[in-house]
């Protein structure tokens, strides 16, 4: 079951549901709009293999040992699962950032959410599918309990301009059966709970 605007509101309304902050006009029939926060996260090593390969926005498609070895890591151009990979932090300009295609950007939204009956979904907006912009990379699911900004994994298919505070996301709510055993503020695993800005993988820890 995914909660209409009516479930939503009363769920705001009775503490379930805490977005903040909260724009009424960004509520839709069943979801609401959330907005980009104003900085972006890059992995340093992914960063410097696509300034290599990318030349004046436009991707180098040469099949070259040099690309080939880069790919499997011999050159160290690559990010690692099992480490803590250095990253770097920069501000989305009032004019707009331009994301290139094959790169990877953690971002943030600006709005703080808990959710307490629901499993929230985060999922693009429409208009940005249809300009090529990926949100999200496999992981548009919460978990009952998570309190934090939620991080994007932002991909462009094509060159796009983003802007700071823009309708980046929308985020849904499907009701459960019961409430869960532990929520996720309270496992020992959760490694993004309470989170603020864009949050790099701490996958890491799993190691």
């Amino acid at each position: 079951m995914i909660f209409t605007d009516r479930t939503i509101l009363d769920s705001i309304n009775k503490g379930k549901i805490v977005v903040q902050p909260f724009i009424h006009a960004n509520l839709g029939t069943n979801s609401i709009d959330l907005t980009l926060a104003p900085h972006l996260v890059t992995y340093i090593n992914a960063e410097d293999y696509i300034a290599e390969t990318y030349h004046l926005g436009r991707r180098s498609f040469q099949i070259s040992d040099n690309v080939y070895k880069s790919v499997h890591a011999t050159d160290g151009y690559f990010i690692d699962s099992k480490a803590n990979n250095e990253t770097r932090k920069f501000e989305i300009p009032e004019e707009g950032f331009i994301l290139q295609p094959g790169q990877l950007y953690i971002a943030s939204t600006n709005e703080y959410t808990e959710t307490w009956n629901a499993v929230p979904k985060l999922e693009g907006r429409s208009s940005l599918g249809r300009l090529g912009l990926f949100i999200h990379v496999t992981a548009g699911y919460g978990d009952v309990g998570f309190c934090g900004q939620w991080t994007l994994e932002l991909v462009a298919t094509i060159p796009l301009r983003i802007y700071p505070n823009m309708k980046i996301c929308q985020i849904s709510y499907h009701g459960i059966s019961e409430k869960p055993n532990i929520d996720y503020s309270k496992k020992e695993s959760a490694k993004y709970s309470g989170q603020m800005g864009a949050t790099a993988s701490k996958m890491h820890e799993n190691f």
